[in-house]
Formats: structure tokens, C-alpha cells, sequence
């Protein structure tokens, strides 16, 4: 029912604009057959198609959102050139991307950054919880009042990280259109329903002892991810889904001893639950191979700050190896501890320069 009224709608949108694509297409297929019956003349069907070609790219052109000279010239250009190369149906194809333009400039929706998605390439770790402004985009739409257009936007959520869509998702399932609630929550149920799938088929396999580490080491993923992507609403959640990822990772620990690479998922997974009794064994088990010594680095400084350990803390960032100085969390971590440290120990010699 609601596609149908969907469907009516956007007909209309289109309406004013369908005789003339009709017009110009019969006014093709009259120059293809001048041009091509016996008794036709070739010279005349070819300028017939010719001048219907300038008129389609006129048309195109004044259907494209104005303002935009890039949009504009590839509309342009592509619309002679396939109009040209393939007749009535290279029409009825450019027209109908012309038109979707002028739909979404219409709706007042920039549907080109939703499926391009240029804002979101280069999301660094800084950043991260900042969603970029694609999202803001689309939240600025939710706020509309213009049902369509968050309609699409919903839509548009499925081309988006789950990490990113979620909270969003979440607000949409409240929206006051129906249709924008239902198509939230079938997103959110896609989302659920392709992390539990692939967990299940895991799990079964573990239990037929058909688990290879690698399916392990995979079934621990999904349990994080889950926290990750926010999936785990809560902090019980949170942490029952973190020590499943662990228990996972210990029975890969046990089953190929002495791992580096699943050493140091556990370190990453342990801190992550706060669990720092664990998260030292397995420091300090890492620590016996020469070549990780650089890469542990963070996670011993990580592992202080949970402890509550300062003077470990200082005492680690103190001595800072070359291997980290690209590190920039890091840098501005070491700059405000030490800094810290020159203020205390400034502040206990004032009352003796006194």
C-alpha cells in the first residue's frame, strides 16, 4: 500500500514532464524511419536526428539543478553522445537521470553525497564518533518535515557502516511516519540479523569441532564487533559480549600456544573489558618476543592508565621509542602527563625558593 502511494506520487512529480519525453522520442523514431524505410531519405533522417538530439540536450540541460556547471556538462555531454549513438531508448535513458536531478533538487535532498559518500572515505580515529557530515546530513534531513526526502534518507542508511547507521536507526524507529519507522527498523533488523546468522554458523561449527582457528578468531570478531557497532546497549551486555570474544580467544590460545597475533588480540580484547589482571599475563607472555616489544608499547601505557598506575604511567611515556613518534594520541597523552609532572614538581619547590 504505502509503495503504491509512493509510486503515485513520484509519477506525479513526473507528469509535467512525460509528454515532452514522449514528443521527443516519436520525433526520434520519425528520423530513424525517414532514415531507414526504402523510400525514406537518409540525408533528411539523419538531420532530423540530429536537431531531436540538440533538443533532448536542451531539455536534460534545463531539467539539471542549476548552480552546478560540473553536473551540467557531464549531462550534457553524455546526453549527445548516447542519444546520438543509440536512438529513442539513449532519450528516454538521459531524460530519466535528468529527471531524477531535478526530483531531488525538488525534494531539497543532495542524493549524489548519500550514494557517493565522499565525506565519509577518510575517517580517521580522531574523528570517529564525529560520524562526518554525511551523517549530519542526513540527521539535518530527519529533522525536515519533508516525509520523501526522509523517506530516502532512511534508505540511504544501508550504504553506511553499521557502526554509523545505528544511532540513527535508533532514532528513526520513532519517527512519526510509519513508513520511515518501518523501513528503520527492517534496517535494523538486517543488521542484527547478519551478525547473529553468521555467529550461529560458527557456533555450530565449534561444536561439531569443526572450528579452525581462523572461524575462532572470527566468532571472537562478531562477539566485539557487536559492542563496537553499539549492538550491546548496555554495559552488562557489553561485557558478557566481551568475555564470550575472550573465552573464544583463550580456546584459540590453547589450541596453537603461544600465538603473537592472538596474544595480542587478547591484550587489545582484555583492556577493552577492563579486565587488567588478564590483560598483564598476556603483556607480559608478549613480552618475550623481541619483535613485539615496539608494538606493545600502547597497550602497557593503556594498561597503567586502567590500573591507575601514574608513576608507572609517566615512568612508560618518559622513555618514548622512535617506533611511536607518528603516534598522535599518544604524543599529546605523553605531553599532558608530563606536563603534569613539571607542574607537581614546580609546585613542591616554590614553598622552598619561599
Amino acid at each position: 500500500m504505502h509503495f503504491g502511494k509512493t509510486s503515485i506520487k513520484s509519477l506525479l512529480l513526473k507528469a509535467p514532464h512525460l509528454p515532452v519525453i514522449c514528443a521527443l522520442m516519436t520525433a526520434d523514431a520519425c528520423a530513424v524511419f525517414i532514415g531507414l524505410v526504402p523510400y525514406g531519405n537518409l540525408l533528411v533522417g539523419i538531420l532530423a536526428h540530429i536537431l531531436t538530439v540538440a533538443a533532448t540536450t536542451f531539455y536534460a540541460l534545463f531539467l539539471t539543478p542549476k548552480g552546478n556547471r560540473q553536473a551540467s556538462l557531464l549531462i550534457g555531454t553524455a546526453t549527445v553522445l548516447i542519444s546520438s549513438l543509440i536512438p529513442i531508448l539513449g532519450i528516454f535513458f538521459m531524460l530519466g537521470i535528468a529527471l531524477e536531478l531535478f526530483r531531488a533538487s525538488k525534494l531539497n535532498t543532495n542524493l549524489t553525497r548519500y550514494v557517493l559518500m565522499a565525506d565519509m572515505i577518510d575517517i580517521g580515529d580522531e574523528d570517529f564518533y564525529t560520524y562526518g557530515s554525511e551523517v549530519n546530513s542526513i540527521v539535518d534531513v530527519m529533522h525536515g518535515t519533508d516525509v520523501i526526502a526522509r523517506r530516502r534518507a532512511t534508505l540511504g542508511l544501508r550504504s553506511l557502516e553499521p557502526v554509523f547507521a545505528l544511532p540513527v536507526l535508533r532514532k528513526l524507529i520513532q519517527d512519526s511516519d510509519e513508513t520511515v519507522r518501518l523501513y528503520a527498523l527492517n534496517l535494523l533488523r538486517d543488521i542484527i540479523n547478519t551478525f547473529e546468522q553468521r555467529t550461529r554458523e560458527l557456533l555450530t561449527l565449534r561444536d561439531k569441532s569443526e572450528c579452525e582457528i581462523s572461524d575462532l578468531l572470527e566468532l571472537a570478531e562478531y562477539y566485539r564487533e557487536q559492542v563496537y557497532v553499539g549492538l550491546a546497549i548496555d554495559d552488562a551486555q557489553r561485557h558478557s559480549m566481551m568475555q564470550k570474544a575472550i573465552k573464544v580467544l583463550e580456546e584459540a590460545n590453547h589450541r596453537e600456544q603461544g600465538n603473537p597475533d592472538i596474544l595480542l588480540t587478547l591484550i587489545k580484547y582484555t583492556l577493552a573489558d577492563f579486565d587488567t589482571a588478564r590483560a598483564s599475563i598476556y603483556i607480559q607472555e608478549l613480552e618475550t618476543i623481541p619483535r613485539y616489544l615496539p608494538i606493545l608499547y600502547p597497550w602497557r601505557c593503556e594498561l597503567y592508565f586502567e590500573q591507575k598506575d601514574w608513576e608507572g604511567l609517566i615512568k612508560t611515556i618518559t622513555d618514548y621509542p622512535d617506533t611511536q613518534k607518528t603516534n598522535k594520541r599518544l604524543l599529546s597523552l605523553r605531553d599532558f602527563w608530563l606536563k603534569k609532572e613539571r607542574v607537581a614538581k614546580s609546585e613542591e619547590l616554590a614553598p622552598q625558593k619561599g
